[in-house]
């Protein structure tokens, strides 16, 4: 009885001073973008000399996340994902803390951590001891970021490295897309090029030009409902510790980006009504179809190509009452003017384009994409309305005749008796 105590005893002593034994793999989830806190304690009373965090499932011997020592604060063998990110939670390493804080978490961050320390032993004079694993975390980095915009207005797509890197090069592409052509790319050779979409051009900027803070986002402008998708950054970042060749781009960040609302808009009978379509400022514009879904017909409100401005195709209902806002079609303008607007022409309007592809490579979409919808809602009197009152006036007119015709009997009446 007394053996089988003395062993708890020593059991209940070890696992107080190495966790690994005793401890479970820690489970933390984040999203991309957020902070994370990677704990790590020894006992209280701990005089920690060496920190050393690294990830199993890397494959890599050499380089780590984190290291601590009296000499030194990480060094040229951290891991370059990790470099400018990651910093103690407490520097005086107060109460045996050896926990880390990784900044800006992306999904490049999932994986499995360990943290090992070696504590100063003040009871014998031994050389500094070979670090312990004390904790185990399994880092889970899920969720894609969501960005909900309007039509018309300009998205930010969100994507930042690390503090300290040194960006080389900047990828965004659309996988839903389909195509090799990307959204942005900048290396130190180019921004852009021949192989950007011809969806994009002339629409994405870096946020910040300089690259400052890590910060590789860019902005898309005058977003429609087909820039609706997953956008995915890439980046390669200096390596400025060893001589290697530039490394390909890795994924950062993943984007939702989705373009709600229909544009809504309100007209009086009788007014003209402006359909707003804009494609980007350089955007050489070489079809425009504008169709009412809701009219289940093949017939089109207005179409525009190289050959021909509307045609036989055109519904009845719009035949010379629609023509564009500008006929130039500058800076991407594709807007429609519909005139002197009716009850019937309350409904859903879809407006189409066809951009030229300005680079070497065939035209990318040979057919028509969806650029705007707008909701077209149709106030006040309508032209047969104000028929209707010219009748009443007409029934007003006959009461008027029928008074005089009373008027002409009692007159009668009244002659016959005088006579």
């Amino acid at each position: 009885m007394v053996a089988l105590t003395s062993v708890s005893f020593v059991v209940l002593f070890a696992c107080s001073w190495i966790f690994v034994l005793c401890q479970e793999t820690q489970e933390v989830t984040v999203k991309p973008g957020e902070n994370v806190t990677l704990q790590c304690q020894s006992h209280r009373d701990a005089d920690i000399e060496v920190i050393k965090w690294i990830r199993t499932d890397l494959k890599s011997d050499d380089d780590f996340v984190f290291y601590f020592t009296p000499n030194q604060t990480n060094g040229e063998h951290q891991n370059s994902l990790f470099q400018g990110r990651v910093e103690l939670q407490h520097p005086e390493k107060k109460d045996g803390d050896a926990s880390v804080i990784l900044e800006n978490v992306t999904i490049k961050d999932t994986g499995t951590y360990e943290c090992w320390i070696a504590v100063k032993n003040n009871t014998k004079r031994r050389k500094r001891d070979a670090p312990e694993p004390i904790s185990t975390i399994e880092l889970t980095v899920i969720g894609t970021q969501e960005v909900k915009v309007k039509p018309g207005e300009d998205a930010t797509l969100p994507c930042q490295s690390h503090r300290d890197a040194d960006i080389e090069v900047i990828k965004w592409i659309r996988p839903d897309l389909n195509t090799d052509g990307f959204v942005f790319y900048l290396s130190p050779d180019q921004i852009n090029g021949e192989y950007q979409n011809s969806l994009f051009q002339g629409r994405v900027e870096l946020q910040g030009p300089e690259k400052k803070n890590r910060d590789a986002s860019v902005i898309l402008k005058n977003v429609n409902s087909n820039d609706t998708g997953t956008y995915e950054c890439l980046i390669a970042v200096k390596n400025n510790t060893r001589r290697r060749k530039r490394e390909a781009p890795e994924p950062i960040s993943t984007i939702k980006l989705t373009v709600t609302e229909t544009q809504e808009l309100k007209v009086k009978a009788g007014e003209d009504a402006t359909l707003q379509c804009q494609s980007h400022r350089d955007a050489d514009i070489t079809v425009i179809k504008w169709i009412r879904p809701d009219l289940k017909s093949d017939g089109f409100v207005f179409y525009l190509s190289s050959d021909q401005i509307n045609g036989e195709h055109q519904n009845s209902l719009f035949q010379g009452r629609v023509e564009l806002q500008d006929p130039d079609k500058k800076d991407g303008d594709a807007s429609l003017i519909l005139k002197n607007v009716n009850i019937n022409d309350a409904g859903t309007y879809e407006c189409w384009i066809v951009v030229k592809n300005s680079g070497r490579r065939k035209r990318e979409a040979a057919e028509p994409k969806p650029i705007r919808t707008i909701e077209l809602t149709v106030t006040g009197h309508t032209a047969g309305d104000k028929e209707g009152g010219d009748k009443e006036g007409g029934d007003k007119e006959g009461g008027d005749k029928e008074g005089m015709f009373h008027r002409q009997v009692v007159c009668s009446l009244l002659l016959v008796l005088v006579l």
